[in-house]
């Protein structure tokens, strides 16, 4: 008996940080479809499970050469995860092509449209806000986000929930057991994901610095982003703390990182977004308590699954003893719901319903 034709899906994704994990999880995990990738090559070091089905380019237009062409008309779905750099895909992407693609929107693709004055950027939002109009559906990571892109992007198509999925080629390294005793010092804070200026590190240095006479270490990622931001960052860290704050300027290996956030006793995650959902999940596992601002999509997210976050207004009135202490019960609970997000489980329902949807 001759075997069904699987449907074929094609995505098209930037290849960051994200890319390896997102390509090994839909070879891996979700066998029901056929898998084709278009990566953008933006100079990772990417770690696939194999290199079949998979196209590299470096300018959104090579996606409009007739081979590529080929493909998009003949698969059955298009996923685009991340909305960056698509704007010529995007305009002269045919109507047939348009009503089968999904976007994934990561956040800063979307919400950086919330005041498009410039020129550039008004004519992206159109750009953008023309497809979304018209594409099969829009997947947020985050059911926040859904209601925040609506009101950017306003459309009448479905709307889906899809996490960024986990790599499953790495395990989780776990370093140790959950320590449930209450930090000593030097306490170590980590401070944001990235050099960009929804992070808000000015802000939420400005409330630690009451306590910049204590024996603290704030750790700061800025890795990546804006490097005029981070210079300012980093000026007004020195300036407030002096050596008690480290910034952390240099791109790691994913074990490497795992360990640096293991050190931090705590995290303040100050971002006006949805942002740092990694590092996020990330600090629950290894069971530190987080602090994230009570004003996002965020806050409801963590909320609505059974997670126990804080918010960045408790160091304006609590003692530093009271922000570094917290519950066994908190502890344990939030690992246990990190170690159910990060198994792909969760994702391959979300991913599921979205491969399965009908295209109107």
């Amino acid at each position: 008996m001759k075997a069904l034709k699987k449907p074929l899906i094609v995505h098209i994704i930037s290849g960051d940080k994200f890319a390896s994990g997102y390509v090994n999880f839909m070879k891996m995990k979700m066998t029901e479809w056929e898998h084709s990738f278009f990566v953008r090559d933006i100079g990772f070091e990417l770690k696939f499970i194999n290199r079949e089905q998979i196209i590299f380019y470096r300018m959104d237009k090579e996606l409009c050469s007739q081979d590529n062409q080929a493909l998009l008309n003949k698969c059955d779905k298009i996923i685009i995860s991340g909305a960056f750099y698509l704007f010529d895909f995007m305009k002269n992407a045919s109507d047939a092509i348009i009503k089968k693609t999904y976007i994934q929107f990561w956040g800063g693709d979307f919400y950086c449209f919330r005041h498009a004055w410039k020129f550039d950027a008004r004519k992206k939002k159109k750009i953008l806000g023309g497809f979304v109009k018209k594409c099969a559906g829009t997947v947020s990571l985050i059911q926040g986000d859904i209601e925040q892109l609506q009101r950017i992007f306003p459309s009448d198509n479905e709307h889906y929930v899809a996490q960024m999925p986990s790599d499953p080629m790495e395990e989780f390294k776990e370093f140790s057991q959950l320590d449930f005793n209450p930090p000593s010092p030097p306490y170590r804070i980590l401070l944001g994901n990235s050099s960009t200026k929804e992070n808000q590190h000015i802000p939420a240095l400005q409330l630690i610095s009451r306590f910049k006479n204590e024996n603290i270490r704030i750790i700061c990622p800025l890795s990546y982003g804006d490097m005029n931001y981070k210079k300012k960052v980093i000026e007004f860290g020195k300036q407030e703390f002096g050596d008690k704050f480290q910034p952390v300027e240099n791109y790691m290996s994913k074990d490497e990182y795992i360990a640096l956030l293991n050190h931090a006793d705590m995290a303040v995650f100050n971002n006006n977004r949805q942002q740092a959902l990694g590092n996020i999940w990330i600090m629950l596992r290894l069971g530190k308590k987080v602090f994230i601002r009570d004003d996002t999509a965020m806050w409801e997210h963590f909320s609505n699954l059974g997670v126990t976050v804080h918010s960045v207004g408790e160091w304006k009135e609590q003692s530093l003893q009271q922000l570094v202490s917290a519950r066994q019960e908190e502890i344990s609970g939030n690992h246990e719901r990190a170690v159910e997000y990060d198994s792909g489980v969760i994702a391959m329902k979300q991913w599921k319903i979205i491969f399965d949807s009908k295209i109107i």
